[in-house]
């Protein structure tokens, strides 16, 4: 019989101690929805199985694919895959959530990517800090257009372009203040659902809107507002690949009607759908907030003065509905930057004329928002308001997309 040696004893105990680890460790779900994803879905799911965190559940959803992704995740037999006919991004997180068994629970997109440390690094920090849902910085890629065709490794040039940097980012704070910083900041790491690590409970019951492009966008204030605690990082651990044949892009293909062969109005189309997500994200957000305040004020009254945690609830939900109005104001000024970038003056005093008619008399600081924009509005031709807004518009442009805008 062979001796054992301190360093193959070292070893041994070093492996005993990995696997007890591993499967100590609580099962994290991971959720990959792809629609016509055969160029990229290897590389997303590579990305999740070499994680650090070992004991992961990867749950595919095939939204209908009819390129040759189902004969490549055949050959993946230790992962969950769900097949159902196209439904949209929505329907796809949705059957994914309904269907995952871990303790918590991620989103990956098809065409996206992790670094090996997301989920142990988000987890770590989950335990750390006791909170419900982890937030990660993200880097935006862009797809170059000279890939080795025919061959299972895309040769892929990326433009990594880093998002600006958030003072906000490295932060540990409530749900609700999450939710309103949603609300009123609406950044992109906050607004989007795959660079977070949540609590499977948290998601159970909350629905993403099917049949709707950023479905994410319009349900992050009710997952945010549910969690205890929410803690946010600046480490970069995902990367988002923006890729046609995503759902997300598909989605847009579908529900655009006219000449859809120019860039100008592909552009055009996506900044309506963000105008219209915007607008309807403040509206739904004012409805369910009044719901919820209407279903404490049926309470009794003894309730509502005397019990704590009614109490605590009541004054938030009253906080996130004024958020919820402010949402309103950031959407009417979006559309204001619309025209900006259209030189589009009759839309422009249309929206001017719509906001002076707003009141928020029990808001002073958005009372105090309004005023100020409505100073710059009301000065000749709303020049002072143009200068000002086009030049908050370039500034922001030039930090997350490769070119500027000609205003």
């Amino acid at each position: 019989m062979k001796k054992l040696t301190k360093k193959s004893t070292k070893k041994h105990s070093a492996l005993s101690r990995k696997r007890f680890l591993c499967k100590s460790l609580p099962l994290i779900s991971i959720i990959i929805p792809v629609f016509n994803g055969e160029k990229y879905i290897e590389r997303c799911i590579n990305s999740v199985k070499n994680q650090a965190y070992k004991n992961i559940e990867i749950i595919i959803v095939n939204d209908g694919s009819t390129d040759g992704t189902k004969n490549i995740l055949k050959k993946n037999n230790d992962l969950k895959i769900i097949n159902q006919k196209n439904l949209g991004l929505a329907a796809a997180r949705n059957v994914g959530v309904k269907n995952a068994s871990g303790e918590y629970l991620a989103f990956v997109d098809a065409d996206d990517y992790v670094d090996k440390n997301f989920i142990k690094f988000l987890y770590g920090k989950m335990k750390w800090t006791g909170a419900e849902i982890t937030v990660c910085d993200f880097k935006e890629e862009s797809e170059d257009d000279q890939k080795k065709i025919g061959t299972k490794n895309i040769n892929v040039k990326s433009k990594i372009r880093e998002p600006r940097k958030h003072k906000t980012f490295h932060s540990e704070l409530s749900g609700t203040a999450a939710a309103a910083r949603f609300l009123t900041k609406q950044e992109n790491y906050d607004t989007v659902v795959w660079n977070k690590l949540y609590k499977t409970e948290i998601l159970k019951n909350v629905k993403f809107p099917e049949g709707k492009v950023h479905e994410d966008f319009l349900t992050m204030y009710k997952i945010y507002e549910k969690a205890k605690k929410v803690a946010c990082y600046r480490k970069k651990l995902y990367h988002y690949v923006q890729n046609e044949n995503s759902i997300m892009a598909s989605a847009k293909k579908s529900q655009k009607k006219s000449n859809k062969s120019t860039l100008k109005n592909s552009e055009k189309f996506h900044t309506a759908n963000i105008l219209e997500a915007k607008e309807t994200l403040a509206i739904e957000a004012q409805i369910y907030y009044d719901d919820k305040l209407r279903l404490l004020e049926k309470r009794p009254k003894f309730e509502l003065e005397n019990d704590p945690d009614v109490r605590r609830k009541y004054f938030n939900f009253k906080g996130l509905k004024e958020a919820a109005k402010y949402a309103e104001l950031i959407s009417r000024l979006a559309y204001l930057d619309a025209a900006v970038r259209e030189k589009n003056q009759e839309n422009f005093l249309k929206i001017r004329d719509e906001i002076l008619l707003e009141k928020y008399e029990n808001n002073q600081f958005l009372d105090f928002k309004r005023k100020l924009y409505l100073k710059m509005l009301n000065s000749t031709n709303g020049e002072r308001y143009w200068k000002f807004r086009s030049k908050k518009i370039r500034t922001l442009h030039s930090q997350t997309c490769p070119a500027k805008p000609r205003l």
